[in-house]
């Protein structure tokens, strides 16, 4: 990133014709924590306006005018099996299949589809996990 921004300093300062030679560092690190949704020509465009409006001869973060980003939407457990952190496989794979079931309302063929096995291995894992 801050050599990307760098080289799109120096192309956008040649062509406009402004003695900037810098992107102070908070600018930087607030380059970095975006998202670029847009990728490497949204950065091309930020640092493109940056340099046609700064005023001085380094680029700072009231420079920068960057789209503002909604927050992340909350996390939907209907969407996502939510699985317990630092567990074995074995923890992990009984919860996902549980989890499974309930997404389904207990259909064994849709819960079986859903992690992608047979009906007959699940079955086996209904057996090794105790799982009714």
């Amino acid at each position: 990133m801050p050599l990307l921004a760098a080289h799109f300093l120096q192309k956008y300062a040649r062509e406009n014709h402004k003695k900037i030679v810098a992107i102070q560092y908070e600018a930087i690190e607030h380059l970095m924590k975006y998202n670029w949704p847009g990728n490497v020509r949204e950065l091309e465009n930020v640092i493109e306006r940056a340099v046609v409006l700064a005023k001085g001869s380094v680029i700072t973060l009231a420079d920068l005018y960057l789209e503002e980003q909604p927050e992340k939407a909350p996390f939907n457990t209907n969407e996502y099996f939510v699985l317990p952190a630092k567990a074995t496989l074995a923890q992990i794979e009984r919860e996902a299949i549980i989890q499974a079931l309930r997404h389904t309302d207990g259909h064994r063929e849709a819960t079986a589809r859903l992690l992608n096995i047979g009906v007959a291995t699940l079955y086996r894992r209904f057996k090794k996990y105790q799982i009714r």
